[in-house]
């Protein structure tokens, strides 16, 4: 006879709330670590603000036509109120604030504008109200005189701008190839995230580009410069002097000699380092048989303590321009007061990125950033981790006598129905989940745009923007990605479509205008026929957290950092909350217990390099018959 054992009649090791991508990469560790795991969602999709929206559902959210559970009170009369750690609902009603949300209807037409017509595309020249006709040069017909032909309509009702027939073509044809990232982020071609997705097998479950350029807005020119990537890029950059390029050089490998040093750990090795192992991926590589200074280490080791920025102008004596542009386009630094170590970790990360897959050091993922929470997800579940999505984390119960979690209470499926308490010894909460967690000043603003026609035409389109802070009077960078169809999230459109992301942090008061004047600075750099036809943007609240509460074993906090570029950051939150519950254990590595089963099944075949795909079938497959064991 067969038995069914539910979620509220099991014992879990670990119950995470919410299916955020620290909170999957997680799941997939503890998983892998031979964990009991549960991870639940008061969505009904994965990946909660790390998640990707449709082009529908947005506008089901301007329309007020997405159905909001209705809150769920917690009443157990036999629970003291001091044992409950309430939560708060995650979901886009709850936690993301609307500001503005537009579609572009209306497209005025006027001489010059592009037109479609009957007979093909044209070309208004002449349009006056006191005549009873406009005449369009159809660009597609050649006379044999070599002059376009000309047709004339009574009413420019009868016909479509080029403009509306593309916003049409994007936005109600093929509006299910928009993919919206909720937080949009690229991953450094080597870094602790790569890493990760390579040894644990998820890298599998993936698509990856190239990111094609980066690019600066420089505060003097208010123009988009390319950041340096190489010395060529360097050395024929027009908005540097002879000056600021040497002294950029000489910084620049002064950092790759740090790290090096930081990777070594041995002063000596460093000295006899040559081009052939610098150069090993890595665009910016030291003149060959060139001695590195060590002078110049020890030097720099005595103000790792001290401002980035004021090293930066009173050790290497940089110009302001060249400071802003090593601080927030190399180092990407998102912090005011970041201190030289921090600094020259992120400098020398980025640095040693380049030149792996491409010109630049970021990686973007196909089909959107949420892929990333998604895949996961799905490596926790080939693991034996459990999901329930459209469960809401009510509370979380601890023990009366030592304090300690007890178990995680869940709203019902069904309406009337009351709530479970599931059991389990640890629990993973978002600090914006928590009643008691306390709001910071700083909230994350995003603006996502869709528009038609291309802003860059040379190469593929996917470029990221770094606006220094100040230049529009912001205190904290501001992050663009833009994105074509060659990463499918947008359609593939003879005309050309861009997705645009925005991205900064503000504090207190939230001025939507700045993302908004951040585009137009960025639309008017670039001299093709683009235009904005959808735009939204929203905000969401930044929480204090100091990770675990001391006052409930058991009990972990996921951090809400402001989001910048890269992925990295999630990885290493999610390996120190994995290191709190399995200190024994190793980060996102496959079973022992798996490992020798597979290599037993594969036989003569287990070294083989290129049988990945019968490995994992092996894997699924051991997994799946001993499911299907404990069901019998």
């Amino acid at each position: 006879m067969t038995t069914t054992t539910t979620a509220e009649e099991q014992h879990y090791d670990v119950i995470l709330c919410g299916t955020g991508l620290i909170q999957s990469i997680v799941a997939s560790a503890l998983a892998r670590a031979g964990r009991k795991v549960l991870q639940c969602d008061a969505a009904d999709y994965y990946g909660q603000f790390d998640a990707v929206w449709t082009f529908p559902y947005l506008q089901q959210l301007q329309e007020k036509k997405v159905n909001s559970a209705a809150t769920t009170i917690l009443d157990t009369d036999d629970t003291p109120s001091s044992c409950l750690v309430h939560l708060t609902r995650q979901t886009d009603e709850t936690c993301l604030t609307f500001h503005s949300m537009h579609t572009k209807t209306s497209f005025p037409m006027h001489i010059g504008t592009n037109v479609v017509t009957p007979y093909g595309i044209g070309c208004i020249e002449q349009l006056s109200p006191q005549q009873p006709h406009l005449s369009i040069a159809l660009t597609n017909w050649t006379l044999a005189n070599g002059r376009h032909a000309r047709l004339f309509v009574a009413s420019p009702a009868q016909i479509q701008s080029q403009a509306q027939v593309d916003a049409q073509t994007i936005l109600q044809h093929h509006s299910r190839s928009l993919a919206l990232d909720i937080t949009p982020s690229l991953v450094y071609a080597a870094g602790t995230a790569v890493d990760a997705l390579i040894q644990s097998g998820v890298a599998d479950y993936l698509e990856w580009k190239a990111l094609e350029g980066l690019l600066y807005l420089n505060p003097q020119t208010q123009q988009l410069d390319k950041v340096p990537c190489n010395k060529n890029d360097i050395f024929s950059s027009p908005s540097l002097g002879p000056m600021d390029k040497r002294r950029l050089m000489k910084f620049l490998q002064l950092a790759m000699d740090y790290g090096i040093a930081q990777q070594v750990q041995e002063e000596e090795a460093v000295t006899s380092l040559n081009e052939r192992h610098l150069n090993q991926g890595r665009s910016l590589a030291r003149p060959q048989n060139k001695s590195v200074q060590s002078s110049e280490l020890k030097a720099l080791e005595q103000c790792m303590e001290m401002s980035f920025a004021s090293y930066l102008e009173e050790h290497q004596k940089l110009s302001p321009a060249l400071i802003s542009l090593v601080r927030f386009a190399l180092a990407l630094e998102k912090d005011q007061e970041t201190s030289v170590r921090e600094g020259m970790r992120q400098l020398c990360q980025h640095m040693g990125s380049l030149g792996r897959f491409g010109t630049t050091a970021f990686l973007v993922p196909l089909y959107g950033s949420g892929e990333l929470a998604q895949a996961f997800c799905r490596s926790a579940a080939v693991y034996g981790a459990t999901y329930m999505l459209r469960q809401a984390p009510l509370a979380v119960q601890t023990q009366e006598m030592n304090g300690r979690v007890k178990g995680v209470w869940l709203a019902p499926m069904e309406e009337g129905a009351s709530p479970q308490l599931i059991s389990c010894s640890h629990v993973v909460v978002p600090a914006s989940a928590l009643k008691s967690s306390v709001k910071s000043e700083s909230k994350v603003l995003r603006r996502i745009s869709v528009l038609r026609g291309r802003l860059i035409t040379e190469g593929q389109q996917r470029h990221a923007i770094i606006i220094p802070p100040s230049t529009l009077g912001s205190s904290s960078p501001i992050y663009g990605l833009l994105l074509d169809e060659t990463v499918n999230v947008v359609p593939r459109v003879p005309n050309g479509c861009t997705l645009v992301h925005l991205t900064t942090t503000v504090v207190r008061d939230v001025d939507v205008c700045l993302l908004e004047m951040a585009l137009e600075m960025i639309l008017a750099d670039t001299k093709n026929d683009v235009e904005e036809i959808f735009h939204t943007c929203f905000s969401y609240d930044l929480y204090e957290s100091e990770g675990s509460d001391p006052s409930i074993e058991g009990l972990h906090q996921v951090r809400c950092a402001a989001p910048g570029l890269e992925v990295d950051a999630a990885i290493e939150q999610a390996k120190e909350i994995f290191s709190r519950i399995c200190p024994n254990d190793e980060f996102l590595v496959i079973s022992k217990q798996l490992e020798t089963e597979i290599k037993d099944r594969l036989g003569d075949h287990a070294d083989e390099d290129d049988d990945e795909k019968r490995v994992l079938e092996s894997a699924i497959g051991i997994l799946a018959e001993t499911e299907s064991k404990g069901h019998e």
